[in-house]
């Protein structure tokens, strides 16, 4: 059954509160990010998740292997939109999202959506994000 990704009020609600909590899991220093949105929806990932800025008109393989994609956090924004993709460019689109705004968030409920190849992300427009992964 497909669902849609939960998409969070901007951080500047005061109902919105983005928690990213530095841990010791292993050596890579991993992070885990909680984020609670307006309404009670809370995401914690099921593993600790990893992050990378991806930075406006620009695209990067942010997992050169198979891994999971948890979501993201849109930090600035006029027009941007994303695409993420399993593969490369090339690659089979997993999701794709036009008109994100600044402190936008965009998770799964924690579940994290396979990528059997590698992690690609393409942004458009001005906008910068943090992709979150593992």
């Amino acid at each position: 059954m497909a669902t849609s990704p939960h998409v969070g009020s901007p951080p500047s609600s005061p109902k919105c509160i983005v928690a990213l909590e530095f841990g010791s899991w292993d050596s890579d220093k991993r992070h885990r990010l909680r984020t609670f949105v307006q309404g009670g929806t809370e995401m914690i990932a099921t593993k600790p998740v990893q992050y990378a800025q991806v930075d406006q008109a620009a695209a990067a393989t942010i997992k050169a292997s198979h891994g999971e994609f948890y979501g993201f956090i849109v930090l600035s924004s006029t027009a941007g939109t994303i695409t993420v993709k399993d593969g490369g460019s090339g690659g089979t689109t997993i999701l794709a999202m036009t008109a994100l705004t600044a402190g936008q968030i965009v998770h799964f409920g924690g579940c994290g959506i396979l990528c059997k190849t590698n992690i690609y992300v393409s942004v458009g427009g001005t906008a910068t994000l943090m992709a979150l992964y593992v």
